[in-house]
């Protein structure tokens, strides 16, 4: 089996209110939707994130979406939450499924929502798929294909393993350019970026790679 690893930036029209809320504010850094479940003839859904943020904020903005008929929350620690949600389905959602079940291809979760709203997915199926999929999307919807290969999923999800300020000091360093190669960045520019010494992003840093390493791990050894 083939994979491809895509993010979609998509237009208003088809962005989640949520997605809308997060490109808008710095309430909520990154998000995972881990499962989702239909209920077609109620014409609602059921679906479950991993948060990265603040959960006021958000379960506020939640409250003020029409479509969402309840949501519940559940911390992990300080800034990272679990959201069930009640949601009814959208047109807009519909539409984005019926063309991945048309080419006979499958979304691995979890699905990735980075602070600017954007989509990271990664689909199953064949290549001669990838490309109509590609072909096939609306040409207000920009599509970068970051991986391609056989499919591989013996890891969990790596971004779950951190709190929430090991995810920030990633985030910062990845975006300094403190693991390119060669090296844009230093200790001292990602701890003056998160506001903190040269140590403390070290450690910072330290701990997330160990819990994403441990997480790979024990997920290829499960």
């Amino acid at each position: 089996m083939r994979y491809c690893e895509l993010t979609l930036r998509q237009p208003g029209w088809m962005r989640h209110p949520v997605q809308e809320f997060v490109r808008e504010g710095d309430a909520v850094q990154y998000g995972e939707l881990l499962a989702w479940t239909a209920a077609p003839d109620r014409g609602v859904e059921f679906v479950l994130f991993y948060v990265v943020g603040n959960r006021g904020p958000y379960r506020q903005a939640l409250d003020d979406i029409d479509a969402v008929r309840w949501v519940r929350t559940s911390p992990v620690d300080d800034g990272t939450f679990y959201s069930f949600v009640c949601e009814r389905t959208r047109e807009a959602d519909l539409a984005f499924r019926e063309a991945f079940a048309d080419l006979e291809l499958v979304v691995v979760y979890p699905i990735a929502f980075d602070g600017s709203g954007d989509v990271h997915l990664s689909l199953v199926g064949e290549a001669s798929s990838f490309q109509q999929l590609l072909k096939g999307l609306p040409s207000d919807v920009d599509a970068e294909v970051r991986t391609l290969g056989e499919f591989d999923h013996r890891h969990g999800t790596a971004a779950s393993a951190l709190t929430a300020r090991q995810y920030e000091a990633v985030q910062t360093a990845v975006e300094l350019g403190y693991y390119d190669t060669p090296a844009r960045a230093d200790l001292e520019d990602v701890g003056g970026a998160l506001d903190c010494a040269a140590s403390t992003a070290w450690n910072l840093l330290s701990k997330a790679e160990e819990a994403v390493m441990r997480r790979v791990v024990s997920g290829a050894s499960g």
